[in-house]
């Protein structure tokens, strides 16, 4: 009927208009930190018709300081409704005197930093023994979550006995349950028979929670409860269709994405043990808590504080002035929970990343720089500060080297904004415990500058190839005018700002000048082929259903043509530009693309070269809905012969490869066995290694593999 906001502007304005009336002799006013503009309506309309008092959490350190964010909010509050007196007496001077141990701990990846939990957790229980005064108090822990992806492997990193003693106040996002794919599935089937409705959908629920309730090790104990969340919603999305008689209107491909869209954005709370050891939570939930020990994880930068910009029309000033919610009051509100657990807390670590993804460095949260300042100049405490390197830290480098599959890392299912690209897939093909490690787990090694000059070289090629044809396009450009052009393109590439490493990596004069070579030749070579080109660096993405799941799929592909065959017609051509060494470009089967002759040996080199052109062919098909497409694969250092050609008969004669109707057809089930490899995994079982003592040399991940 309402939302939150307009219900409480109608209570306030009921309250004003003394519509309602109260009966009470006394309000108490607790646990509030940020108001609002109606709730400050409220609080002084209950001040001014009810004896009301108010209590406000906060510590004089940054109460009396004003250039510290942290005391925004709580120097407004107080200054409209004054601390309650039954709180006179009481001390609001704990930061400063309170003397605490503050760990500063670098990790290089969120994934490295998970086992600083076991040593937090044991570095707590040794201090604690040795204290005879608080051995027999109840433990005080927090570890507090600034990124709730992280909750499952919190989970799994906590030490058994703490595992099932934990409290988690967070929600967890129900597309990365065991649930979500059961129930999506029967939810389809009954939308497939059109059997979508209450009692129906009622039934399955039911069903579910009965099988799970059955199950002899059901680790997931509060999956029965989150059942309870999914049925209502289910419900509500019913009661809407229904009240606007859409219900039999909507087709089943509709239906289903609009549940697939639903459920994937559903929060779940999970029901756990509030008297647990351990209290799992997001920095907003340790509001008016009070903690002895607290570990705090990802305390970057980026998200602590997690300032997102809106987008809006009213002017910073105007905001300022009005007092409305800009970035600053937004920093005010992190530092407020940020302080917060400094007024009792004995011990605090805060762990943040070094690396974030494709090798972009990140910084820890300014609020932790700010209490480094701070403290060191803070007299008559004893706090102390360390800091802490995981990466040196031989302790946490993991004994197993074996990954096991688990259901939530599915994620790239059903998931929009999750996609798989060429090279994804061809780490699959490679090895599955690479596409675990660098695909699902986004491990990432920093490259250094020494190691980029390749990346740099194709990245600078790629770039300003397509710059070049949309200058040239189609015209009879003379051959003077293109290297003109070329100078130009180049030139331009490598001045701009955001392209500052390629130019400090590769931007000296010998590779430029080859850069700019093999521009020039690629620039001839069209030109006496008379290439009629058409778009590059172009986007494609296609939808790939395999079984019940979506599959979501994405390539950016160097560019697109029509060349004019021997007979004549014209055909539309697929050019991947190549700028390493030379490789095989022939092919005996799409199965010998995509699957190893057997588990210890992998495929010959060249053939992730020819898979990734041909799924760009793949998307390219069925989405212009083309009849034949010619694939080529244009190494720079050999550009006239770039035909991808196939093995045929006994006897492997090679003839030249057209990507047509039939071709796409075997490529498209090639590619749903490929992925029914993971889809088809049973929890629990290994991610297998393809073991190539030549390529495992090389790999990025030869420290983290079982082999």
């Amino acid at each position: 009927l309402a939302y939150s906001g307009k219900m409480y502007k109608e209570f306030a304005r009921r309250l004003e208009n003394k519509e309602i009336s109260l009966s009470c002799e006394k309000i108490k006013v607790i646990g509030f930190s940020v108001l609002n503009n109606v709730e400050q309506k409220i609080f002084r309309l209950l001040r001014d018709y009810y004896k009301t008092d108010f209590y406000w959490d906060y510590d004089k350190y940054y109460l009396d300081d004003k250039t510290n964010e942290a005391g925004i909010f709580i120097r407004e509050n107080l200054k409209m409704f004054p601390q309650s007196e039954d709180l006179k007496d009481m001390s609001f001077d704990n930061i400063a005197t309170n003397p605490q141990e503050i760990n500063i701990i670098s990790s290089p990846y969120e994934t490295t930093s998970l086992p600083y939990i076991t040593m937090w957790l044991n570095e707590i229980l040794s201090s604690r023994n040795n204290e005879t005064i608080t051995r027999n108090k109840k433990l005080n822990l927090a570890i507090i979550l600034n990124d709730e992806s992280l909750v499952p492997l919190v989970m799994k990193t906590l030490p058994e006995e703490y595992r099932h003693q934990t409290n988690i106040t967070m929600g967890y996002p129900f597309n990365q349950t065991f649930l979500y794919n059961e129930v999506l599935e029967k939810l389809n089937a009954l939308v497939d028979c059109g059997n979508f409705n209450r009692e129906n959908i009622f039934n399955i629920i039911k069903q579910t929670a009965q099988a799970l309730s059955q199950e002899e090790k059901n680790t997931d104990w509060w999956q029965v409860s989150a059942l309870k969340k999914i049925c209502l919603e289910l419900d509500g999305f019913l009661s809407i269709l229904e009240k606007n008689e859409m219900l039999n209107s909507i087709g089943e491909k509709v239906m289903k994405n609009v549940l697939i869209r639903h459920l994937s954005s559903l929060n779940l709370d999970i029901i756990s043990n509030g008297l647990g050891k351990v209290q799992l939570m997001g920095l907003l939930e340790t509001r008016t808590l009070d903690f002895d020990y607290v570990l705090m994880l990802s305390a970057n930068d980026d998200v602590l504080p997690h300032l997102v910009q809106e987008m809006s029309f009213i002017p910073f000033s105007f905001r300022t002035a009005y007092k409305m919610m800009n970035t600053d009051r937004k920093a005010g509100v992190f530092a407020y929970y940020f302080y917060r657990l400094l007024h009792k807390a004995k011990r605090i670590d805060y762990v943040f990343t070094t690396v974030g993804g494709e090798t972009k460095l990140k910084e820890k949260s300014r609020f932790i720089r700010q209490v480094e300042v701070e403290f060191k100049n803070l007299k008559g405490t004893t706090k102390t500060i360390y800091y802490k390197n995981l990466t040196a830290t031989k302790a946490l480098r993991s004994t197993s080297r074996e990954y096991y599959f688990d259901i939530n890392d599915m994620n790239f299912i059903d998931t929009k904004d999750k996609t798989l690209s060429p090279s994804a897939l061809n780490n699959l093909i490679h090895c599955q415990q690479k596409f675990y490690l660098n695909n699902i787990r986004h491990l990432r090694e920093e490259i250094e500058d020494d190691n980029y000059l390749a990346i740099a070289f194709g990245n600078i090629f790629h770039s300003c190839a397509s710059e070049l044809y949309k200058i040239v396009k189609n015209d009879n450009v003379e051959d003077k005018q293109a290297k003109q052009i070329i100078e130009s393109v180049v030139q331009d590439y490598i001045t701009r700002e955001e392209n500052a490493k390629e130019k400090r990596v590769c931007g000296d004069k010998v590779h430029l000048n080859m850069i700019k070579k093999y521009l020039f030749d690629v620039f001839k070579q069209d030109k006496k082929e008379k290439v009629e080109y058409l778009c590059g660096e172009k986007e494609y993405s296609w939808d790939l259903q395999v079984d019940n799941h979506i599959v979501h799929l994405k390539g950016r592909l160097d560019r697109m043509d029509l060349i004019e065959t021997k007979n004549g017609n014209k055909v539309l051509r697929i050019v991947d530009y190549k700028t390493g060494n030379v490789k095989d470009r022939w092919f005996k089967s799409f199965e010998n693309l995509m699957f190893p002759a057997s588990e210890t040996k992998s495929r010959k080199d060249g053939l992730e070269n020819i898979f990734e052109v041909l799924f760009y062919c793949y998307l390219v098909f069925n989405t212009e809905k083309v009849e034949k497409i010619k694939p080529e694969l244009m190494y720079l250092t050999q550009i006239k012969e770039k035909e991808i050609l196939i093995a045929k008969g006994k006897r492997g004669e090679k003839e030249t490869f057209y990507y047509d109707d039939s071709a796409n057809e075997q490529f498209e089930q090639c590619l749903k066995t490929l992925l029914n490899t993971l889809l088809q995994k049973q929890q629990g079982t290994k991610y297998d290694a393809i073991i190539n003592e030549e390529k495992c040399k090389y790999c990025d991940y030869k420290l983290l593999c079982s082999v």
